[in-house]
């Protein structure tokens, strides 16, 4: 995990997919640049990657380490994460190496949580 600054209320996450934590009013958006998804990150940011390869794959792109952790997250308002989107559906119990995941569309995207 990567420190968060104590002084702030709100969270920044990694998340391998989008996924709304609790009922709420929620905004997504992107794509994010790289440059962006590392600006939301410099902070500090707890990372939910559940998969190993996503999260290896994530630390070279965003030039950061991004720990595997296979964690759930509740969101609340003020929260933000930076969200590793696949663009395609994979097949059901796919374990994909770091060349095929880098050969995958996807996108870097935000989510925030504005009320629960």
């Amino acid at each position: 995990m990567t420190p968060l600054d104590e002084m702030t209320s709100s969270k920044v996450y990694l998340l391998n997919s989008p996924v709304l934590t609790g009922y709420g009013c929620y905004e997504f958006n992107g794509p994010l640049s790289v440059s962006s998804a590392r600006h939301e990150l410099a902070g500090g940011f707890f990372s939910a990657v559940g998969h190993e390869t996503t999260a290896l794959f994530l630390s070279m792109l965003l030039n950061q380490y991004c720990p595997h952790q296979r964690q759930a997250i509740t969101m609340v308002p003020g929260d933000r994460a930076v969200v590793f989107t696949i663009k395609q559906r994979l097949a059901e119990g796919s374990h994909l190496d770091m060349s095929e995941i880098s050969n995958l569309k996807y996108s870097l995207d935000l989510l925030i949580c504005h009320a629960v």
